[in-house]
């Protein structure tokens, strides 16, 4: 058995059943002293003590000896970097003996810093439009948090897509066929494409009481692969998914459909390939999309998944946005900052790309904290399939640390030095502290700008 210490967790269940600790050491055989020990996490637990425990409080030993002191330190260390707070950032020992003799405190502080981010994202969204985290629904959150939880990686999911692709056939340009033929031999079900006229508002459907999948004609051949990927996955990979849960039992259908897209993407992408095809083409998306059949979107979001260990690309982060600037999907698997609440700043170019539609712009961009990251932003398409669907294009934009802008094709230009001239960006006007910036369109909220009536800048909020 591991070293594996329970302190503040004992205490807890012994204050909660009114024991003192040589009540509890009578119980459990020990004296007060070795309690008082393993409360202060000056003992390990061993396995006659642990079985002694779960006898006299009735909880398994699993529970009782399950910690998060790892996960809980992590989050601090996140926590306490927070631009919020001042220059004296706690050392690793302190967050130590918080997590360890403090783990209430550690909750709660975690809660109110998750307000405290929510308020943030209120503040920022509200004064310019409705949509904001307070505003969706506890479903997204939940969803949100539980992908960022992981960082957006699930072992157990890509070895069922890894061993779903081999069994499918590697080809990648008789990828659709073989998954018809795949779906008809193993599991009866047929598939068609079907009319415009008879799939009204559907791009795919899947009657699994007489096994047909029915594929809207508006489909591309990348969406029609996705779609007949997403229907193995569903078939093949139900039980393991559905281990996968969120509090909130409304969210679970909505978890379990983007578990399943995330099996679809590794079968369409395999890791390893994908991998390979990343690093040696140094991310050049369009070539990626090209070796595999897929689209501009799909590739992103891939990249955003290759956090396994020793094949682990570029942390990427991504944010999708529609034409009116709205942020549809944010995937941020490493805590970044500006993948949490940024997109609406307007001196970042990636509201630049309806202008320039497939061209992919590049820039280096600094917070005000002094966070920089390195971002690319395009347009993506959606299927058009009437005078009613065209020009719905997207924009996606992905980031990382400026770090890694030099490991990216994009950003090759000759005589140029991103990281000497990152272009100074905020997450909101409302929250963004810079004084001087032509493209500012609200006041501050938190900070006094000069304003004099007998001089004129460059905004009516400054000069």
């Amino acid at each position: 058995m591991d070293k594996v210490f329970i302190g503040p967790k004992l205490r807890q269940l012994r204050k909660h059943h009114k024991h003192t600790q040589a009540e509890l050491g009578k119980l459990i055989g020990v004296t007060a002293a070795y309690v008082n020990l393993l409360e202060n996490n000056q003992r390990t637990l061993t396995v006659k003590v642990l079985m002694s425990l779960t006898d006299v409080y009735g909880i398994s030993a699993q529970e009782l000896a399950q910690t998060h002191e790892a996960e809980d330190l992590n989050a601090l260390r996140m926590m306490v970097r927070d631009p919020i707070f001042s220059s004296n950032e706690p050392d690793l020992q302190q967050l130590r003996g918080a997590v360890a003799h403090a783990p209430q405190f550690v909750d709660r502080f975690k809660e109110l810093y998750n307000d405290y981010q929510r308020l943030a994202e209120f503040v920022q969204n509200s004064l310019s439009n409705n949509e904001t985290v307070a505003a969706q629904s506890n479903d997204e959150t939940q969803i949100y948090d539980f992908f960022k939880a992981n960082r957006n990686y699930f072992p157990k999911l890509e070895a069922i897509a890894d061993r779903l692709r081999q069994k499918i056939g590697h080809p990648q340009d008789e990828l659709y066929h073989r998954l018809k033929d795949y779906l008809r031999s193993m599991h009866g079900i047929r598939c068609h494409v079907e009319k415009l006229s008879l799939m009204e508002n559907m791009l795919m459907s899947f009657d699994d009481t007489n096994n047909i999948v029915r594929l809207s004609e508006g489909l591309d051949a990348p969406n029609r692969i996705f779609q007949l990927a997403y229907i193995i996955a569903r078939v093949e990979s139900y039980d393991v998914l559905q281990g996968f849960q969120v509090k909130n039992l409304t969210a679970r259908n909505r978890l379990f459909n983007e578990l399943l897209n995330y099996v679809t993407a590794a079968i369409v992408m395999p890791y390893d390939a994908f991998y390979d095809v990343a690093t040696k083409t140094r991310y050049d998306i369009d070539r990626i999309a090209a070796a595999f059949g897929v689209t501009f979107e799909q590739v992103a979001h891939r990249l955003t998944t290759l956090q396994a260990s020793g094949k682990q690309g570029i942390p990427f982060f991504l944010i999708r946005l529609d034409r009116a600037g709205n942020i549809t999907k944010r995937v941020n698997p490493n805590n970044a900052v500006l993948a949490d609440f940024g997109g609406r700043c307007s001196v970042w170019n990636i509201h630049n790309a309806l202008q320039s539609p497939n061209v992919v712009l590049t820039q280096a961009v600094e917070l005000p904290d002094g966070t920089r990251y390195a971002t690319i932003a395009r347009t993506t398409d959606r299927s058009v399939y009437s005078r009613k669907t065209q020009d719905r294009r997207m924009i996606v934009a992905l980031g990382c640390e400026l770090q890694f802008a030099n490991d990216i094709t994009y950003f090759d230009e000759s005589g140029h030095r991103f990281d000497q001239d990152p272009a100074p960006i905020g997450l909101n006007c409302q929250t963004c502290e810079r004084h001087h910036c032509a493209q500012r369109a609200h006041h501050p909220l938190h900070v006094t700008l000069n304003f004099e009536t007998h001089r004129r800048g460059a905004t009516r909020y400054e000069n």
